[in-house]
């Protein structure tokens, strides 16, 4: 009885973030020309025509050689725009990339900000990771051109998005169907924003393989009971929150459906074991990366950030990153001065704009700053020093000769994404798969709502997006395709 009504109420919070959703990128449709309308139209057609066939095919060899060609059509893709669209090396990439260079060509660290890694500690995995590998190039292949060494790290992303990709095909093709799992990886293929990011090295795009990943495991732990699966599945949750915090809350996703399967010997196992595995795997691993960059308690104590800085970053003006709110936080000595003092700007902004203020701000000015941007804020970071000029970068970078069609293109498939989200409001079904997406998305919108941020945020999430759209549009056709039947 309260697993249906945990059901229930979850597919009605769904709906009401996806509408919501919706209806504001909805709004947006009207600042574009008749000329970008009728492209918008023509896609959609043309989705509609792609998703049709898809469904009516029954022949299992046919709809594996689909799959492969969207596989390799999507490989193809993200290589044309990783290798356009690189760009200079600024922000926090530029960070990574500069210091992982600077260990490649001498061997050591010699960081030119080693403040930046005691401050933001959840990027200190990434950057190791690269170092070594730009260190091995150099050693192996003489590597010390910075265009080389961008080019190892646009093929790390494009590998590791496709690896992404894969799993999340084989995910939703066992725990739904083939046929919702064509049409996720087509919704991810024509997401071009997933793309234009395969360019930089960042937390973003490299993360993507830990949500379907851990709940593949999850789903086969369920299945068979055995315990390798809940070893692997901590194992993969300390990767991903090592890569971006985020990830563990697919986690916690699963640890609410195993929490309402009221088996008490599956809930001690089936928490406790990832668990135990993530805390001692966690401590190990910043022990490891802190060791290895020669980062002490002490430095840690005088340099991290705390949770607060970045809360009270949200409840700025424009609800992201504000690089006086850093300077503010940094000039404080110790963590707990910092803490202390980020806690002190967040009771003053809370008291400035009330109760309804607040809501407003967080449910309005946040919201549409994480979830209104329909390019995930790709054109953005690809405008920051482009190094190429071609029709690709003139479509997807501002100011682009097309950039308005990227845009029109770009917003265009956001909607038939959210659409996408709205269909899959039902209260009869129970599928594990769709219920931990859904669940996943409802956690990450809260957070992205209560953390500093921008659109850039929702790519990490982008995979199950595509599964509960996906699942969406088969519960319509299937409909629609069993009304046709009954008429016959």
């Amino acid at each position: 009885m309260l697993k249906k009504i945990e059901n229930t109420l979850l597919e009605i919070f769904f709906l009401v973030f996806s509408v919501y959703a919706l209806v504001y990128n909805l709004l947006t449709i009207e600042k574009m020309g008749i000329i970008k309308i009728i492209l918008v139209i023509i896609i959609f057609i043309s989705l509609g025509y792609l998703l049709k066939k898809v469904f009516l095919k029954k022949e299992r060899k046919l709809l594996n050689c689909i799959s492969i060609i969207i596989l390799v059509l999507n490989l193809i893709l993200l290589i044309i725009l990783g290798y356009n669209l690189k760009v200079d090396l600024t922000w926090d990439y530029g960070t990574i990339q500069k210091n992982a260079i600077s260990f490649a060509t001498l061997g050591e660290f010699n960081f030119d900000n080693v403040h930046y890694f005691m401050r933001y500690p959840t990027n200190e995995l990434i950057f190791v990771v690269i170092a070594y590998v730009y260190r091995l190039a150099n050693v192996i292949f003489g590597v010390t051109n910075i265009n080389t060494f961008k080019n190892i790290s646009i093929a790390i992303d494009i590998i590791l998005i496709e690896i992404s990709y894969i799993i999340t095909y084989k995910l939703t093709s066992k725990y739904q169907s083939k046929k919702v799992g064509i049409l996720a990886i087509i919704m991810l293929l024509v997401t071009l924003p997933m793309g234009v990011y395969s360019s930089i090295y960042y937390s973003d795009v490299l993360v993507l393989f830990s949500f379907p990943l851990m709940f593949l495991l999850y789903l086969k732990y369920n299945d068979t009971k055995k315990i390798r699966y809940l070893i692997l599945l901590g194992l993969v949750s300390i990767i991903g929150f090592n890569i971006k915090a985020t990830a563990i809350l697919a986690l916690f996703a699963i640890f609410i459906d195993i929490v309402f399967s009221y088996d008490f010997k599956n809930i001690l196992k089936g928490i406790l074991i990832p668990l135990i595995v993530f805390v001692f795997g966690n401590m190990l691993m910043g022990n490891l990366t802190n060791n290895i960059l020669g980062i002490t308690d002490e430095d840690l104590n005088r340099y991290e950030f705390p949770h607060t800085h970045h809360i009270m970053m949200m409840l700025n003006k424009t609800g992201g990153f504000v690089q006086e709110d850093v300077n503010y936080t940094n000039s404080f000595e110790t963590k707990k001065e910092k803490t202390d003092a980020n806690m002190k700007v967040i009771k003053e902004r809370l008291q400035e704009r009330g109760t309804s203020g607040t809501l407003k701000h967080l449910f309005y000015t946040k919201f549409i700053r994480t979830w209104g941007d329909d390019t995930f804020s790709s054109s953005d970071y690809a405008s920051r020093g482009t190094m190429k000029n071609n029709i690709i970068t003139d479509f997807v970078t501002v100011p682009g000769k097309y950039h308005s069609y990227y845009q029109a293109y770009t917003e265009t498939i956001y909607i038939i994404t959210l659409v996408g989200l709205v269909l899959s409001f039902s209260l009869k079904s129970d599928n594990k798969l769709i219920c931990l997406s859904k669940r996943t998305i409802l956690l990450v919108a809260l957070f992205l709502t209560l953390w500093e941020c921008n659109s850039r945020y929702v790519i990490q999430i982008m995979p199950i997006i595509a599964i509960v759209s996906a699942y969406g549009y088969s519960l319509l056709i299937n409909k629609l395709y069993q009304r046709k039947e009954v008429k016959k």
